[in-house]
Protein backbone atom coordinates (compact mmCIF):
# COMPACT_ATOMS: atom_id res chain seq x y z
CA UNK A 1 0.00 0.00 0.00
CA UNK A 2 1.07 3.43 -0.81
CA UNK A 3 1.23 5.88 1.73
CA UNK A 4 1.89 9.89 1.97
CA UNK A 5 3.28 11.39 5.08
CA UNK A 6 2.59 14.90 5.31
CA UNK A 7 2.02 17.56 8.11
CA UNK A 8 -1.60 18.49 8.46
CA UNK A 9 -3.29 21.69 8.42
CA UNK A 10 -6.13 23.62 9.01
CA UNK A 11 -7.81 22.14 6.13
CA UNK A 12 -7.49 18.49 7.23
CA UNK A 13 -8.82 19.39 10.54
CA UNK A 14 -12.92 17.61 9.63
CA UNK A 15 -11.33 14.10 8.10
CA UNK A 16 -8.82 14.26 11.29
CA UNK A 17 -12.02 14.74 13.98
CA UNK A 18 -13.67 12.04 12.34
CA UNK A 19 -10.75 9.74 12.26
CA UNK A 20 -9.93 10.66 15.90
CA UNK A 21 -13.64 10.12 17.02
CA UNK A 22 -14.29 6.64 15.28
CA UNK A 23 -11.14 5.65 17.07
CA UNK A 24 -12.16 7.07 20.36
CA UNK A 25 -15.76 5.68 20.06
CA UNK A 26 -14.13 2.55 19.25
CA UNK A 27 -12.41 2.38 22.92
CA UNK A 28 -16.04 3.84 24.37
CA UNK A 29 -13.67 6.80 25.13
CA UNK A 30 -15.08 10.77 25.00
CA UNK A 31 -13.97 13.38 22.14
CA UNK A 32 -13.91 16.63 24.08
CA UNK A 33 -13.26 19.86 21.92
CA UNK A 34 -13.00 21.86 24.97
CA UNK A 35 -10.33 19.84 26.98
CA UNK A 36 -8.59 16.78 25.45
CA UNK A 37 -8.98 17.43 21.74
CA UNK A 38 -8.64 21.15 22.04
CA UNK A 39 -5.35 21.05 19.42
CA UNK A 40 -7.70 19.69 16.97
CA UNK A 41 -10.13 23.39 16.51
CA UNK A 42 -7.39 24.64 14.84
CA UNK A 43 -4.29 22.68 14.03
CA UNK A 44 -1.84 25.42 13.30
CA UNK A 45 -2.33 26.97 16.83
CA UNK A 46 -2.38 23.37 18.23
CA UNK A 47 0.82 22.30 16.94
CA UNK A 48 2.78 24.59 14.59
CA UNK A 49 2.55 27.65 16.65
CA UNK A 50 3.75 26.04 19.89
CA UNK A 51 6.92 24.27 17.54
CA UNK A 52 5.16 21.29 16.95
CA UNK A 53 4.13 19.26 14.31
CA UNK A 54 0.19 16.98 13.80
CA UNK A 55 1.27 14.39 10.92
CA UNK A 56 -1.40 12.87 8.65
CA UNK A 57 -0.81 9.67 6.48
CA UNK A 58 -3.26 9.80 3.74
CA UNK A 59 -3.37 6.22 1.13
CA UNK A 60 -2.76 6.71 -2.88
CA UNK A 61 -6.78 8.06 -3.06
CA UNK A 62 -6.15 10.53 -0.44
CA UNK A 63 -7.87 9.09 2.35
CA UNK A 64 -6.80 9.74 6.05
CA UNK A 65 -4.92 6.03 6.85
CA UNK A 66 -3.78 7.56 10.47
CA UNK A 67 -2.59 10.47 12.72
CA UNK A 68 0.54 11.70 15.55
CA UNK A 69 1.18 14.64 17.01
CA UNK A 70 4.13 16.00 19.32
CA UNK A 71 4.01 18.99 20.93
CA UNK A 72 7.10 20.23 23.00
CA UNK A 73 7.32 20.19 26.82
CA UNK A 74 9.37 21.86 29.39
CA UNK A 75 12.46 20.44 30.51
CA UNK A 76 13.40 19.48 26.51
CA UNK A 77 11.08 17.18 25.65
CA UNK A 78 8.28 16.45 23.31
CA UNK A 79 4.72 15.00 24.58
CA UNK A 80 2.92 12.36 21.64
CA UNK A 81 -0.61 12.99 21.19
CA UNK A 82 -2.97 11.85 18.80
CA UNK A 83 -1.22 8.91 17.46
CA UNK A 84 -4.22 7.02 15.83
CA UNK A 85 -4.36 4.58 12.67
CA UNK A 86 -8.03 4.03 11.20
CA UNK A 87 -9.14 0.23 11.98
CA UNK A 88 -9.12 -0.63 8.63
CA UNK A 89 -5.41 -0.28 8.46
CA UNK A 90 -4.34 -1.16 11.57
CA UNK A 91 -1.73 -4.58 11.53
CA UNK A 92 0.34 -3.48 8.60
CA UNK A 93 2.81 -1.11 10.05
CA UNK A 94 1.80 1.94 9.89
CA UNK A 95 1.46 2.73 13.63
CA UNK A 96 5.28 1.93 13.09
CA UNK A 97 5.66 4.41 10.21
CA UNK A 98 3.88 7.61 12.22
CA UNK A 99 5.61 6.51 15.23
CA UNK A 100 9.04 6.13 14.01
CA UNK A 101 8.40 9.75 11.88
CA UNK A 102 7.36 11.49 14.98
CA UNK A 103 9.99 10.61 16.73
CA UNK A 104 12.29 11.91 13.81
CA UNK A 105 10.48 15.39 14.14
CA UNK A 106 10.99 15.64 18.01
CA UNK A 107 14.51 15.12 17.34
CA UNK A 108 15.34 17.03 14.35
CA UNK A 109 13.98 20.09 17.00
CA UNK A 110 16.13 18.83 19.79
CA UNK A 111 14.26 16.49 22.14
CA UNK A 112 16.15 15.19 24.64
CA UNK A 113 12.75 12.59 25.84
CA UNK A 114 9.36 11.95 24.52
CA UNK A 115 6.33 11.18 26.69
CA UNK A 116 2.69 9.84 25.98
CA UNK A 117 -0.09 8.67 27.74
CA UNK A 118 -2.16 5.69 27.01
CA UNK A 119 -4.85 3.42 27.54
CA UNK A 120 -5.02 0.03 28.59
CA UNK A 121 -7.35 -0.94 26.00
CA UNK A 122 -4.93 -0.19 23.84
CA UNK A 123 -3.01 -3.37 23.82
CA UNK A 124 -1.16 -3.34 20.22
CA UNK A 125 -0.55 0.89 20.79
CA UNK A 126 1.52 0.16 24.18
CA UNK A 127 2.93 -2.69 22.98
CA UNK A 128 4.17 -0.65 20.34
CA UNK A 129 5.80 2.35 22.33
CA UNK A 130 7.33 -0.82 24.36
CA UNK A 131 8.91 -1.94 21.51
CA UNK A 132 10.55 1.52 20.83
CA UNK A 133 12.01 1.59 24.20
CA UNK A 134 9.06 3.51 26.10
CA UNK A 135 9.00 2.67 29.68
CA UNK A 136 5.58 3.49 31.69
CA UNK A 137 6.11 6.30 34.74
CA UNK A 138 3.84 7.19 37.25
CA UNK A 139 1.56 7.63 38.78
CA UNK A 140 -1.44 8.66 36.66
CA UNK A 141 -3.67 11.04 37.81
CA UNK A 142 -7.18 10.34 37.46
CA UNK A 143 -8.78 10.55 34.16
CA UNK A 144 -10.99 9.36 31.27
CA UNK A 145 -8.51 9.52 29.04
CA UNK A 146 -5.39 8.34 30.69
CA UNK A 147 -4.45 5.12 32.71
CA UNK A 148 -0.19 4.34 31.54
CA UNK A 149 2.30 7.08 31.17
CA UNK A 150 5.36 6.29 29.55
CA UNK A 151 8.49 8.27 28.44
CA UNK A 152 11.32 7.21 25.71
CA UNK A 153 14.64 8.67 26.81
CA UNK A 154 15.84 10.24 22.99
CA UNK A 155 19.11 8.51 23.41
CA UNK A 156 17.68 4.72 23.02
CA UNK A 157 17.77 3.78 19.54
CA UNK A 158 14.33 3.18 17.89
CA UNK A 159 13.88 0.73 15.28
CA UNK A 160 14.41 1.86 11.34
CA UNK A 161 11.22 2.11 9.57
CA UNK A 162 11.66 -0.59 7.48
CA UNK A 163 11.37 -3.47 9.83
Amino acid sequence: MELLFRAATNDDRLPVIALVRACLDEFQLPYDETRYDVDLVDIARGYDSIGGVLLIVEDACQNLVGTVGIVPVSGGGFYLRKMYVGPGHRGRGVGRQLLTRALGEARSRGATFVTLNTMTAMTAARALYESFGFRETGPVEASPRVEHLYRLEMQILTPAINE
